[in-house]
């Protein structure tokens, strides 16, 4: 019996090493993931057709030290955040090193704009800043944007661009108590100039974990050590809703390609499905460990759900709206939190 609550295949990759960093290319195509000291990459067209996934040629970098991963738009570029060594890119085609990026605050977070020529990168202090990537050779610093606290403290960013380039979010944690960061969302034109961002305030307790827009640009997506994931107006910082079930830090938050639909991953051992209109869980994976990803295919049927140990050892497809199609029909009355505890996610005699 499969241990994940609704229908799912299960694939298998043989892998014990832990998964410490994982990220989605912009579009789904491919998941990025250290395992040990190496990247490994996992291609959606075997995912889709539901394959035996392999690791793809892995990338191992002479500094084992990754804190983030971003994958470029055209899935031509992997950008490596790498504390105090900087940043390093790397060619996907042939796993060549192309250029290493100094960044003196300690680079912990990395993210490319939807054109890939961008890259925007923070680390331990305030300042995010925003090079030009489009030649590795002539590769240049086009600007800074620094965050403005009204009590300096330092944090750890993390940073999300906007599908149509407009936008670019950060936000993140103290570093020594793990106390929530607030969430800024800056317009970004071409010469990098700083306007007045949109200030969201602390948008979680904790800390921030995870940044993703929608599809149409127009919502943000945070989640963190609340056990909460929140979604945000872009242009005015106004909450819209908070997806409420898991019981512990989430740490990864995933639009479906129409934006019907999100994913989340937790810490809490389970990933969950939710109706991004609503509100509404759907679907709950009871996982054997931490969950460190949960990301939606270029179809937008399925998802692939990666706990923190046994690499891939469990990854779950499922078709997404065949099921919500099914449950509506059957659906008379909302149920109450107590009957979905029950008769959902219930122990079975």
């Amino acid at each position: 019996m499969s241990p994940y609550q609704g229908r799912g295949e299960l694939l298998v990759v043989p892998n014990q090493v832990k998964i410490s960093v994982i990220q989605c290319s912009p579009d789904r195509s491919c998941i990025a993931s250290v395992v040990g000291g190496s990247v490994n990459i996992i291609r959606a067209a075997i995912m889709q057709e539901r394959q035996a996934l392999e690791v793809i040629n892995p990338i191992s970098p002479e500094i084992d030290t990754i804190y983030d991963l971003a994958i470029s738009a055209d899935n031509a570029m992997l950008a490596m955040a790498q504390g105090k060594n900087g940043v390093s890119i790397w060619n996907l085609v042939n796993r060549q090193l192309l250029c290493q990026l100094p960044f003196p605050d300690s680079a912990r977070t990395v993210a490319f704009s939807p054109t890939g020529c961008r890259l925007a990168v923070s680390g331990s202090g305030t300042r995010v800043a925003i090079w030009d990537v489009s030649d590795a050779q002539s590769r240049r610093e086009l600007g800074s944007l620094e965050v403005a606290l009204t009590v300096q403290q330092p944090l750890v960013f993390v940073l999300a661009f906007s599908p149509d380039g407009r936008w670019l979010a950060a936000s993140g944690g103290n570093v020594f108590n793990g106390d929530g960061g607030p969430i800024f969302i800056w317009q970004i034109n071409d010469k990098i100039e700083e306007t007045r961002p949109p200030y969201i305030g602390k948008g979680d307790a904790r800390h921030i974990t995870s940044l993703v827009f929608s599809p149409d640009s127009q919502i943000l997506g945070s989640c963190g050590g609340e056990g909460l994931a929140k979604l945000w107006d872009a242009a005015t910082g106004t909450q819209i809703r908070q997806l409420a079930g898991h019981n512990a830090m989430v740490n990864k938050i995933h639009y479906s390609p129409d934006g019907k639909y999100l994913a989340t991953a937790s810490i809490d051992r389970t990933a969950r499905v939710w109706d991004a209109a609503e509100g509404k869980e759907l679907l709950k994976y009871q996982l054997p460990d931490i969950g460190e990803g949960a990301f939606f295919t270029p179809d937008g049927q399925r998802v692939v759900v990666v706990p923190q140990t046994g690499g891939y050892h469990l990854n779950a497809f499922l078709d997404v709206d065949e099921l919500v199609a099914v449950a509506r029909t059957r659906l008379t009355r909302d149920w109450q939190p107590e009957e979905i505890q029950k008769y959902l996610y219930g122990k079975r005699h």
